[in-house]
């Protein structure tokens, strides 16, 4: 493989890092406890952007509504993981598909 490649090849390694960071930022997620009554939005950095707690939780005990947050917290990051996941997994696939273009043109 000439020098040239090698280095088309991490420009497109570096533009794909890129591009699924912002695709990761644009993905929405958002977890939630207590049949809704705890609410976390945010993106797939993960990023936490907003909590939202109903006003019936405020007359609940402190311990209680801690443990909501947490929980709906812990649910917005288990998807944002998820959502993590497949944006590298279809960076992996179109990655594997231009090197493999590289290859072809030799």
């Amino acid at each position: 493989m000439a020098m040239k490649d090698m280095f088309s090849m991490i420009k497109n390694v570096e533009k794909l890092k890129s591009d699924m960071e912002a695709e990761l930022r644009n993905i929405e997620i958002s977890g939630e406890s207590g049949a809704g009554s705890v609410k976390v939005e945010g993106n797939a950095t993960p990023e936490i952007r907003k909590l939202v707690i109903d006003d019936t939780m405020l007359e609940e005990s402190k311990s209680l509504v801690e443990t909501l947050i947490v929980s709906a917290i812990n649910d917005a990051l288990r998807k944002a993981a998820e959502a993590k996941t497949a944006a590298e997994q279809r960076a992996m696939q179109s990655g594997i598909s231009d090197i493999m273009k590289n290859f072809g043109n030799q």
